[in-house]
């Protein structure tokens, strides 16, 4: 799903940023960029996502937990990393001075440092 979501971004990102112009002519990368966001943050909410916020959470449970020795690690930090790696990517898209807008995700950031 992340994968999808990836694709999504990036082909929104172009498609809205070449469909509209600035008043010089060019793309408006603003507009893409504000999209890209969006669409992160649409689907990388709990309701679309939920087993990357299940991920997540039992990567933050402590490590003497019983049960979390019986689960994937290596999946669970990959799908973790992969949030990651496209969290951080749309932020450092063209223009920079359009981070603010940027979504939070405080508990799945959280996962991905403790991991």
């Amino acid at each position: 799903k992340i994968e999808s979501v990836k694709l999504l971004v990036y082909a929104e990102y172009h498609r809205v940023a070449m469909s509209c112009e600035t008043e010089d002519g060019s793309p408006d990368w603003i507009r893409g960029k504000k999209k890209a966001q969006k669409i992160l943050e649409q689907y990388f909410s709990e309701e679309q996502l939920p087993e990357l916020h299940k991920a997540a959470k039992e990567e933050l449970k402590g490590a003497n937990h019983f049960t979390r020795a019986f689960r994937d690690k290596k999946k669970r930090r990959e799908m973790l990393l992969n949030f990651n790696l496209l969290e951080r990517s749309v932020f450092t898209l063209h223009p920079l001075d359009e981070t603010f807008n940027h979504p939070k995700f405080p508990t799945l950031e959280k996962a991905v440092v403790h991991a």
